[in-house]
């Protein structure tokens, strides 16, 4: 359970840091379909969380079914991906909501 939390935790502070650097393109430059894909990508954290943390589970074999078999596996790393984005996402927008400062 432990090696979760640390590979949440990582997995959230990639994506603060890619969020916090802004994309060497401008608005008039993203013409192409990737460059589109690339800049909305940035601009949500759920959707680059679990590009991210599919990745991640991928390169450190974390996987919260434990299927065998080659595709069940990899499978199950995706899976285990988009959970742990939809999970860290809940939890942040709960800790904005929570600690956030409104002024008028």
């Amino acid at each position: 359970m432990l090696e979760w939390f640390v590979y949440a935790a990582m997995g959230k502070l990639l994506i603060y840091l890619w969020q916090l650097f802004p994309l060497p393109m401008s608005v008039n430059e993203q013409k192409t379909y990737i460059a589109q894909f690339i800049y909305k990508l940035h601009q949500c954290d759920l959707c680059s969380g679990v590009w991210l943390y599919c990745a991640l589970a991928l390169i450190f074999g974390i996987n919260i079914i434990q299927a065998d078999g080659f595709i069940a596996r990899i499978a199950g790393e995706l899976i285990t991906g988009a959970i742990t984005s939809f999970a860290v996402h809940i939890f942040s927008i709960g800790w904005r909501s929570k600690y956030e400062v409104i002024t008028f």
